[in-house]
């Protein structure tokens, strides 16, 4: 019988080291997807809340402030003649032509927080 030489000893050594490493980290996989998943959550959600929320908001409140002067000078234009000019007009527009509609994005980032688990109320659809 013959017992291999040193070299030998030492590879299957590092063999069943390697094993058993593949074996504790396919045990802890499942823990380790779960807490990355809800990283992943978290980062999304805290995104829309400090973020997307705000900027939402925001568009919100100053469309419809330049709206309510649009509207008060269309109804006292016969007042205000050639006050409102194009270029004002074109700003205005300029807010619902956006590349990127929050509303769409936030929505988007709901649905992704469902898919890693997260439980989100309905109506969240904001359009």
């Amino acid at each position: 019988m013959e017992l291999g030489s040193v070299s030998d000893w030492v590879s299957a050594g590092c063999n069943a080291v390697m094993a058993g490493t593949a074996v504790y980290a396919a045990w802890k996989a499942p823990k380790w997807i779960d807490k990355r998943k809800h990283e992943n959550a978290y980062d999304i959600a805290k995104k829309i809340i400090l973020d997307d929320l705000p900027e939402l908001k925001y568009k919100i409140e100053s469309t419809t402030d330049d709206i309510t002067f649009l509207d008060t000078l269309i109804n006292n234009v016969h007042a205000i003649n050639g006050f409102i000019n194009s270029e004002h007009c074109e700003y205005c527009l300029s807010k619902f032509r956006t590349k990127q509609n929050p509303t769409s994005v936030i929505n988007k980032k709901l649905r992704k927080l469902q898919r890693l688990g997260w439980s989100v109320k309905k109506p969240y659809h904001l359009t």
